[in-house]
């Protein structure tokens, strides 16, 4: 058997493993992006609570942030799927 037609399916799995580790570290990074903005939210949500700030600017700003985190799950969940 010669070396062209060993390497052909090597280098296929190779292939596979490369896209199967990128496919992993971006879902970890929407992950991880989504979680910072819960984070955010749930600390201007806390704001409103225990502060006399504006309240109207403190929800909209938790209401941006959870929107970016369903957006980063989703991707994060579409990605995994593929």
């Amino acid at each position: 058997m010669s070396a062209a037609k060993i390497s052909g399916p090597i280098e296929f799995e190779e292939g596979r493993i490369v896209r199967r580790a990128e496919e992993e570290e971006s879902l970890v990074q929407n992950l991880h992006k989504a979680s910072s903005d819960v984070t955010a939210a749930i600390f201007a949500l806390e704001l409103i609570k225990e502060s006399s700030t504006p309240r109207a600017d403190s929800v909209s700003k938790a209401s941006k942030l959870l929107t970016e985190v369903l957006k980063e799950l989703k991707k994060a969940l579409y990605s995994h799927r593929l």
